[in-house]
């Protein structure tokens, strides 16, 4: 991928994480969601390699975990 970054948001938001006031809460939330299964992801609002990877595999597999209200 030419610019990963952009992929990893638009997937995000194919994936549903549109409801944080910023992109940084959208990544948290999904960082929060998907520790248990990445546990290379750090909880900080970026977009690092593992995040980027989670989400690509996420996204690619379409295997999501269900939301809850928070």
């Amino acid at each position: 991928e030419d610019r990963p970054e952009e992929a990893s948001l638009t997937r995000l938001t194919n994936m549903g994480y549109v409801r944080g006031p910023s992109r940084v809460d959208d990544i948290r939330e999904f960082q929060r969601d998907y520790k248990p299964r990445f546990s290379d992801i750090q909880i900080n609002g970026t977009l690092d390699a593992p995040t980027q990877q989670a989400i690509k595999e996420v996204h690619d597999t379409c295997d999501p975990v269900l939301k809850g209200q928070r």
